[in-house]
C-alpha cells in the first residue's frame, strides 16, 4: 500500500510538469511550499505554508491584448491513512487583473470537498467568498495597490454553492492552464501527467450509483446524497 511519501513524490511529479507547462510566465515560490500535520493515526492534512502566486498571467488564452492577471492559490487536503483516498479538501482561489500593479478583484471562490457532506451540502461544489487572499508584496519583491476593493466584497454572495467536480489543487491548476495557456499546452499536461500514480482520489460510489443505477430522480439530487 503507497504510504504518505508516495504521495507527496506524486504532487511533486505533477509539480514538476506543472512548471515545465508554464513555459516562463512567473510564478512564486517555484515549489508547492506544502506542510503536513499529523491528527491521529488515521489520517494527515497537508497544507500550504503560504498561497501560491501565479503572477502577470495571460488574461485568458485566445486574448491578443497585454492584459494580465494575478491568481493566488491556498490550499489543503485531509487524507486517510488507511486507504490515502482523500476526505476532505479545499482551494482558496483569488484573482485580480494587473494593471501596471494596480490590482483590481475579478473573482475569488473555494471548491469544497468533505464525506459525508455537511447537511444541504453537494459533496461537492464551489461558493463565492469575501476574503480575499492578498499578495505577499515583501517576498514578491514588487509594491501593488488595491483597487475596488470595499466594492468586491460588499456584494458578494457567499451562500450560493455550485455543484462541481472534485477541484482539488491538481484539478484547479490544470483548469488554470486550460483558461489562460490554451488546448494545446493543457493536453500536454494531462499527457504528461497519465504516468503518475499515487494521487489521492476521492470515494463516490454512493454518488456514482445515483447518477448510473437509480432512475426515480431528476439528475440533480445525487449532489446531495452521501
Amino acid at each position: 500500500m503507497p504510504a504518505i511519501k508516495d504521495v507527496i513524490r506524486a504532487y511533486d511529479a505533477f509539480w514538476i510538469r506543472f512548471l515545465a507547462a508554464c513555459k516562463g510566465n512567473p510564478l512564486f515560490p517555484t515549489y508547492l511550499p506544502y506542510k503536513y500535520i499529523d491528527h491521529s493515526a488515521d489520517k494527515i492534512t497537508i497544507l500550504f505554508s503560504e498561497p501560491l502566486h501565479l503572477i502577470s498571467w495571460p488574461f485568458r488564452a485566445s486574448t491578443g491584448k497585454n492584459i494580465k492577471v494575478i491568481i493566488l492559490l491556498d490550499a489543503y487536503e485531509i487524507i486517510s491513512l488507511r486507504d490515502l483516498h482523500v476526505i476532505k479538501s479545499g482551494v482558496h482561489a483569488t484573482y485580480y487583473r494587473n494593471d501596471n500593479n494596480f490590482l483590481t478583484p475579478l473573482e475569488n471562490l473555494h471548491y469544497d470537498y468533505e464525506d459525508p457532506p455537511g447537511k444541504a451540502h453537494p459533496l461537492f461544489h464551489v461558493q463565492m467568498s469575501s476574503n480575499l487572499i492578498k499578495v505577499n508584496q515583501p517576498s514578491i519583491g514588487t509594491h501593488y495597490r488595491y483597487k475596488k476593493l470595499n466594492d468586491f466584497t460588499k456584494f458578494r454572495f457567499k451562500y450560493l454553492r455550485i455543484p462541481c467536480p472534485h477541484m482539488n489543487l491538481v484539478s484547479v491548476l490544470t483548469s488554470i492552464v486550460a483558461d489562460h495557456l490554451g488546448n494545446k499546452i493543457l493536453q500536454q499536461l494531462i499527457e504528461d501527467t497519465k504516468i503518475i500514480e499515487n494521487i489521492p482520489r476521492v470515494y463516490c460510489d454512493k454518488l456514482f450509483n445515483s447518477i448510473s443505477k437509480d432512475k426515480k430522480n431528476f439528475r440533480c439530487h445525487h449532489w446531495y446524497r452521501c
